[in-house]
């Protein structure tokens, strides 16, 4: 599916847009230990206290999506069509970012994955899990914004 057909798919649904100012983070893999990362930030153990911040940022993440979404008055349906804007990197060179300034509103095919970043949106909205969700749409495209934004469509 190109942008444009992307386009006109929520010309003809008639989707109503909720935006999401935050830049979109991919869902990260979890495992048991995770859950006592509070105890592993004060860890000597440096890759222990590294994977306790990157857990300790996807609940910032997932709280302020929440709290975006209450504002919005959105909730997660039996269908979930998303657009990402993620923003260029910083750390990118003179002659990438120029190339990039033209992909801008292009698709966005490098990390994070576009299930992953899907999968994070549904995770962090369906509190009592996403096993009603029986569509879901996702797609990535660049922004020239310093924050990312989200955009989901009811």
């Amino acid at each position: 599916m190109t942008i444009e057909q992307f386009d006109q798919m929520k010309i003809d649904l008639k989707l109503k847009p909720y935006v999401f100012r935050i830049t979109p983070k991919g869902k990260i893999r979890m495992t048991q230990g995770d859950k006592y990362w509070q105890s592993n930030l004060r860890s000597s153990n440096t890759k222990r206290r590294n994977r306790a911040n990157m857990v300790k940022k996807y609940f910032d993440y997932k709280d302020a999506l929440n709290i975006l979404a209450l504002k919005n008055g959105y909730r997660l349906d039996d269908y979930c069509i998303i657009e990402s804007h993620i923003p260029i990197p910083p750390s990118y060179r003179k002659n990438k970012k120029k190339v990039a300034r033209l992909m801008e509103q292009k698709i966005h095919q490098v990390k994070p994955d576009a299930d992953n970043i899907l999968k994070g949106f549904k995770d962090c909205l369906a509190a009592n899990g996403d096993s009603h969700i029986w569509f879901d749409l996702s797609v990535k495209v660049y922004t020239m914004d310093t924050v990312g934004q989200i955009i989901a469509y009811l």
